[in-house]
């Protein structure tokens, strides 16, 4: 077995499902950690994916997790929930959930509406929608979601790391992708004694310099390689990397954590203020006349699914960016400067640039709290 670099293990990967026709494959990173419970947080993952999906509970799809996703980005380093959609699958009392000082991710859902006083739960987990991840510790990629990355990243322009490339196509709906992320995540990534240059690859320091005598993992409270011995010798009850907050427990116990789903109040879209300036100064030179003197109601132009309502997001975003609007290249007269200026607002509305997500050096060493 050889190690290769990301993109192009991917790509064998990815090649591999469409000739092979796999339904779906869970990947990790060769560093990969999980918790000793993860059967359960999967169980609970796969209702919150088929509730968001909008799985009727009188079928039974074809996957576990519901029909109709691309990715479930189950270890990330970041995260970001997808502005239009509302709902969120809340699993409470989690003891699997890293206590809020420990979560490194730079991207993250806003947690205060489970986590605050007086009935905080910090304990809580979120399964949603994604507009962006970054980081393939693990994730399982469907077999036409396979197909759409290939696509992407491999028939067209593109060079950037495939967690990079992946996180945009979530972001901008490429091919109508489908993103389903947890948060906090369920994959980490091991940190083992010795030597940290076996950490990463991508930072060096001399080797005299960083020796760590203790292993330990990122982003997990009940780590499997940490709670190896245990396992070993067949007991019941396993420890967390973070004992003040949670003492020994049966995997039962470790596993206890229940969904259920939650519709929040999405905060209103503000406007830029470029885009106001530009709309009261079209307003102060238009005359009042000509405002209310119409041909028809405006039409309602929509941006990937900006402004449309959660039941319609099974609408295909390539079709929302396709429609243009009237083209004027059979110039039957002259069209007027009032007729040019609105044709130019038109289509300066259309425009939707993305701010690309600002990524700081990715360093893992970072260790839990000790007590």
């Amino acid at each position: 077995m050889f190690r290769q670099p990301l993109k192009f293990g991917f790509t064998l990967n990815a090649n591999s499902m469409v000739e092979r026709r796999v339904g779906s494959a869970l990947i990790f990173e060769d560093d990969a950690d999980w918790d000793v419970a993860l059967k359960y947080q999967l169980l609970q993952f796969a209702r919150g994916s088929r509730f968001l999906l909008n799985t009727p509970n009188n079928t039974v799809p074809f996957s576990p997790y519901g029909d109709g996703w691309d990715i479930l980005w189950i270890g990330h380093c970041a995260t970001k929930t997808d502005p239009d959609d509302n709902r969120r699958w809340v699993i409470s009392d989690d003891p699997t959930v890293v206590p809020p000082h420990s979560r490194d991710e730079f991207d993250k859902p806003d947690m205060t509406r489970w986590e605050n006083p007086p009935n905080g739960d910090q304990s809580t987990r979120i399964v949603h929608i994604s507009s962006w991840n970054n980081c393939a510790t693990g994730y399982i990629i469907s077999l036409k979601g396979a197909e759409k990355v290939l696509y992407h990243m491999s028939m067209l322009p593109f060079n950037e790391p495939v967690d990079i490339g992946m996180g945009f196509m979530c972001m901008h709906k490429k091919s109508n992708f489908t993103c389903i992320s947890p948060f906090p995540t369920l994959i980490g990534i091991s940190k083992p004694a010795g030597n940290t240059s076996r950490w990463s690859d991508l930072d060096h320091v001399p080797e005299d310099q960083h020796l760590e005598e203790k292993g330990h993992s990122e982003r997990l409270s009940f780590s499997t390689r940490q709670n190896v011995d245990r396992l070993l010798l067949s007991e019941d009850k396993f420890v967390s990397q973070f004992p003040d907050v949670y003492p020994e427990m049966s995997l039962a116990a470790i596993g206890r954590g229940v969904g259920h789903p939650e519709w929040i109040e999405l905060p209103p879209k503000e406007e830029s203020t470029a885009e106001q300036q530009e709309q009261n100064s079209d307003s102060a030179e238009q005359p009042q006349q000509e405002q209310s003197d119409s041909s028809g109601p405006p039409q309602k132009q929509y941006s990937d699914f900006a402004e449309q309502p959660v039941k319609e997001q099974s609408i295909s975003p390539q079709e929302s960016q396709d429609e243009k609007p009237e083209s004027s290249e059979r110039p039957l007269e002259q069209p007027s400067e009032s007729s040019v200026e609105s044709q130019s607002r038109t289509s300066n509305s259309t425009e939707e640039p993305h701010d690309r997500p600002q990524m700081p050096h990715r360093t893992h060493n970072k260790k839990p709290d000790e007590s």
